[in-house]
């Protein structure tokens, strides 16, 4: 980020306007978003198409530099005039360029927003707003009027990059947030947490009964590594371990019986976060030959 937006004032305001359209396509499909990092950019997919883009370009007219910092906002149906009016400006941090996304009806538009000179871009993110808006509504409608609940681009989001925009723009006063102060250093910033959040999710029921009987036959040593809590840690931490399901639950579409012998295995914590490193999981085999190919190096 500091590579993307080097001024602190800078970078709030991108990662507002990044965290507003968030905003409003969690209100209709918390699944159906995804924000993935490049080196040099990052970008806001909805459903499958690209809805905002943050990144830094080569120039063929450098403003400030060889390089140009600018974000991508796409919408749909008639622009402002004013944003119409600036584009036509030579000397303008606005460029308005057609573009046709298949999936979407109507007319769309790419709005290139320079944020070369902070305080701008919020405000032609504002008026872009609406149209935005209305390019979010579309890319969250399948081909046949319903509402998206996931993304083909979800294997690929970054979660730190989401925390940190919320972490980074989260400095309040009074409950009115505040551009950052630290713009002289950059790499300075300060994560504040422990606000309360309410979040609505869906878990799995577990059998307690399915777990015992599992490690009643597999032990309480990691089916994957071999390491064992209580050889490391003691009778603290003698009886446990997780218990990984080779088919997940949520796999399942609904309640149904498990076998906890043959569909249940003991891994470590780090073993069982690497399984879910991808969907559907990795193997216990997988994690063991990433573990003996590194071990070789």
């Amino acid at each position: 980020m500091s590579a993307i937006c080097p001024h602190a004032a800078q970078r709030y305001e991108v990662l507002r306007c990044l965290l507003d359209s968030i905003a409003y396509v969690e209100r209709r499909a918390s699944q159906a978003w995804a924000v993935t990092l490049f080196g040099n950019r990052f970008r806001l997919n909805v459903g499958i198409v690209e809805a905002f883009t943050c990144g830094v370009v080569e120039s063929d007219e450098p403003v400030g530099g060889r390089y140009l910092r600018s974000v991508r906002v796409l919408t749909l149906g008639k622009l402002p005039s004013e944003v119409l009016k600036a584009s036509q400006k030579q000397s303008s941090h606005v460029d308005v360029r057609a573009i046709s996304y298949k999936p979407i009806s109507g007319p769309q538009h790419a709005v290139f927003l320079s944020f070369e000179q902070a305080g701008e871009l919020g405000q032609w993110y504002e008026r872009l707003r609406p149209a935005h808006q209305r390019y979010l509504e579309a890319a969250l409608q399948t081909s046949t009027g319903r509402v998206r609940h996931g993304t083909i681009h979800r294997r690929s989001h970054s979660e730190g990059l989401v925390e940190y925009a919320r972490a980074f723009c989260g400095r309040t006063n009074g409950g009115v947030a505040q551009t950052p102060s630290n713009e002289g250093d950059p790499d300075i910033v300060e994560f504040f947490e422990g606000h309360p959040i309410a979040t609505q999710t869906t878990r799995y029921e577990r059998s307690d009964g399915a777990r015992r009987t599992c490690l009643a036959q597999h032990g309480y040593a990691c089916q994957a590594c071999g390491f064992s809590f209580g050889v490391t840690y003691g009778t603290v931490a003698s009886h446990y371990i997780q218990v990984h399901h080779l088919n997940p639950l949520s796999a399942m579409g609904s309640a149904g019986a498990s076998d906890p012998i043959n569909d249940m295995v003991p891994l470590c914590a780090n073993c069982h976060a690497v399984a879910h490193f991808r969907n559907p999981p990795y193997t216990v085999e997988d994690i063991r030959n990433f573990i003996s190919k590194e071990h070789k190096l």
